[in-house]
């Protein structure tokens, strides 16, 4: 009985940590999202040379 009531404890545990990451993250995306430019339309990507099949 008592290990059954540990698990519940766990379980609630673990998702309280869950729904805490998820927001967390969230809250750090909308941040970087802030901080860059908005995509111009018909704009080359930046990056670089992108994917080439020859060495």
């Amino acid at each position: 009985m008592v290990q059954q009531h540990q698990r519940r404890q766990g379980a609630a545990l673990f998702a309280l940590f869950a729904g805490m990451a998820e927001s967390e993250r969230e809250c750090v995306r909308e941040k970087s999202l802030e901080g860059q430019p908005q995509p111009v339309s018909g704009a080359a990507m930046a990056g670089g040379r992108g994917c080439s099949t020859t060495t």
